[in-house]
């Protein structure tokens, strides 16, 4: 997919997004104008309706129309990466939720990354260190053949002689 692709189909995407959002919106005013006009009406009119059933149902319409808005504007706010970070007595903050996820898994890879190369840096260091034990080992083990070698030629060499005292031994005991 080339870049202009990419480019058409996250334009595609988004005007999908927007209509989208748009019907929701209108089809939310629908419904908080049926369920305005549908509305028991009370006995006793709250105050801020000024006695008026007219304004009264205006009032409920845009009530609920305010309040499916909010939910909708939330929902998109989500679609497009960003929520809710901070709501208080200051107000809400929206952020970029999304990012910062991102943003921590990719330093978390980058840290576990380095790790991997200090380990594989030690790792290195160790079979360096390895083969040097090793090659000490065999070197070692060579010349404990020659000298085991040389041991045995004498211990030959003793045995030999003690064979030669023993014959002469035997030869002035006889004489």
């Amino acid at each position: 997919m080339t870049k202009k692709d990419a480019n058409n189909s996250e334009k595609r995407t988004r005007a999908a997004a927007a209509a989208v959002l748009a019907g929701l919106v209108i089809a939310a005013t629908a419904y908080a104008v049926v369920l305005a006009l549908n509305a028991e009406i009370p006995r006793q009119l709250p105050g801020i309706a000024l006695g008026s059933t007219d304004l009264y149902r205006q009032e409920l319409g845009l009530a609920h129309m305010i309040g499916f808005y909010i939910v909708i504007l939330l929902i998109a706010l989500a679609a497009d990466g960003k929520g809710l970070v901070k709501f208080g007595k200051d107000g809400a903050e929206f952020g970029d939720v999304i990012g910062q996820k991102v943003e921590a898994q990719s330093d978390a890879s980058e840290g576990i990354a380095a790790s991997l190369h200090e380990q594989e840096r030690v790792g290195a260091g160790n079979a360096k260190a390895i083969e040097a034990v090793r090659q000490a080992f065999r070197e070692k083990a060579r010349a404990d053949k020659q000298q085991i070698a040389e041991l045995t030629a004498k211990v030959q060499n003793l045995e030999e002689e003690g064979r030669s005292y023993e014959r002469r031994i035997a030869a002035l005991e006889e004489g």
